[in-house]
């Protein structure tokens, strides 16, 4: 009989510190507001709700301003919900409110995600993990993967709090698991289809840098041989920052060493953890999914391709 047991996931924990986007809906009219009698179209029902009611007219006139005249911008909100292809979902998931970029607002730079954006690895460290736990007696399976390592970020770190690891031995756990890694990317790393093709279209159009979580090593060993590094004014990677995503910090910093503001910026990414990285930073997010995150929900994203070749053809439009 196997040895091989299979572990249930824990119920996962959100984590302690909740990403806020830009802006917030629904809040005290600001102090400067005027307290007026009686504004147009309001229920006469005394100060608060009259006063409620100026600040959102104010909003709606600053709004309106930023677009040019309150038609427009009535106008390019509608185009702009009415052109995406699952405008209802986004719509109840408040993308709209997290990304209030006007429609015509040319995008002038674009940062890649590296794994599953721009190379095939992630069923790679996949199958990393897998082995080390196996020789454990642990039984990884995919979904608990897409969970454990994907979404909530912990990984490795989840199966040592349940058997008691001590961090040597969790530190040990790792350099095999990287080492294992190292090897597979090696032998079995490539360029995602399509990706060299809109490097090609975008190159000259928009400035273009890479944002990954990716150790040094890895990404220049997988680098070493792809060729696309020429098409990217920089590179940030594990450790050029403060923290990884989900914490904005690795976009805030892409922004800050391009010197662009946020709304000239797009994010391609492929997975939950890097939306909510970007959309922390106040970036729109554009997500192509790879196979092992196309189950996830990407609410708050700007936009879901199915495949990357859709990209110019996006920001010609944007």
């Amino acid at each position: 009989m196997s040895r091989t047991r299979s572990i249930p996931l824990r119920a996962g924990r959100r984590g302690g510190d909740a990403l806020v986007g830009s802006g917030a809906h629904g809040a005290a009219p600001h102090p400067s507001y005027p307290t007026p009698v009686r504004s147009p179209g309001c229920r006469p029902a005394g100060r608060r709700t009259a006063t409620a009611c100026a600040a959102r007219a104010h909003v709606r006139l600053r709004r309106a301003r930023r677009a040019g005249t309150a038609a427009r911008a009535r106008s390019g909100a509608a185009r702009s919900t009415a052109r995406h292809p699952d405008h209802r979902r986004f719509v109840r998931g408040h993308a709209l409110r997290r990304h209030p970029f006007p429609e015509g607002r040319v995008i002038t730079h674009v940062f890649f995600d590296n794994d599953g954006i721009l190379v095939d690895t992630e069923h790679l460290y996949f199958e990393a993990s897998r082995r080390v736990l196996a020789a454990r007696d642990i039984e990884l399976r995919e979904a608990d993967y897409i969970q454990l390592f994907l979404r909530e970020n912990r990984g490795l770190l989840h199966y040592a709090d349940i058997y008691g690891w001590t961090t040597a031995e969790l530190d040990e756990l790792r350099r095999t698991r990287n080492a294992i890694y190292t090897g597979l990317l090696v032998r079995e790393a490539r360029v995602i289809d399509g990706v060299r093709d809109v490097l090609d279209r975008l190159y000259g159009r928009c400035r273009m840098a890479i944002v990954t979580s990716a150790y040094a090593d890895h990404f220049e060993l997988v680098h070493s041989r792809t060729n696309l590094l020429h098409y990217f004014d920089f590179v940030l990677k594990d450790g050029d920052y403060a923290a990884s995503k989900p914490h904005p910090a690795p976009y805030l910093t892409a922004l800050a060493r391009s010197g662009a503001a946020p709304e000239t910026c797009l994010v391609v990414e492929d997975s939950e953890r890097g939306l909510a990285a970007a959309t922390a930073a106040g970036l729109r997010c554009v997500i192509v999914p790879s196979r092992l995150t196309r189950g996830e929900r990407f609410e708050g994203a700007w936009r879901v391709l199915d495949d990357i070749r859709e990209l110019p053809g996006l920001i010609d439009e944007a």
